[in-house]
């Protein structure tokens, strides 16, 4: 059984259109489902009266997308024999397709709780402003400032003074051509000969 279930199904007019995984069955829905196994093979039924109810009873709670995911399975060989399922074997798969669907639903309320308790004990984050925005801004400047003098062991400045002092102007640079490329260059960052 693969994990990943989409959740769409065709509509009467061939185009894909989303499924609530959550939408609970109808008698209806529930009925219809029994009927598209009708051409599985079947054990012999006493009762056809008992043996619906013993079917509505088993599917009671049964969401429409897992009673659609579990019949297209079952008709797809998932149980591993090619009869009709019994009523148990039927809930059994219904569980089966929502199980990535409670999964994910369980780890987005873990989430909201995880956020919830972290808000409780460290309060909300401060609303976002311009002033905060610019104060951000400037200690950013600072910091790539100071990393620049680190790493190049000069002032910003001292080197821009420099380059105007060496002619080396955004003008005059824009006005060097580029050098042609040719694909030895490329290859010969890549390791390749």
């Amino acid at each position: 059984m693969t994990n990943s279930i989409p959740s769409t199904e065709v509509s009467n007019r061939g185009a894909f259109e989303q499924i609530d995984p959550w939408k609970l069955a109808t008698d209806e829905d529930k009925v219809a489902a029994l009927a598209s196994l009708g051409s599985l093979p079947s054990r012999e039924i006493k009762s056809a009266k008992l043996s619906r109810a013993a079917y509505l009873l088993a599917l009671r709670g049964v969401t429409k997308y897992a009673l659609s995911r579990a019949v297209t399975a079952i008709l797809q060989g998932a149980l591993g024999h090619a009869f009709f399922p019994s009523p148990p074997e039927l809930r059994i798969q219904c569980n089966r397709m929502m199980e990535w669907h409670e999964q994910k639903e369980a780890e987005r309320r873990r989430i909201a709780r995880e956020n919830a308790d972290f808000i409780r004990q460290h309060g909300r984050p401060p609303e976002k402003t311009q002033q905060g925005r610019n104060r951000v801004r400037a200690l950013y400047a600072d910091f790539t400032q100071h990393w620049h003098e680190i790493k190049y062991g000069e002032d910003p400045k001292a080197a821009e003074e420099r380059r105007k002092r060496l002619g080396m102007t955004p003008e005059v640079l824009a006005k060097i051509p580029d050098a042609p490329k040719s694909d030895n260059d490329e290859n010969s960052f890549r390791g390749a000969a």
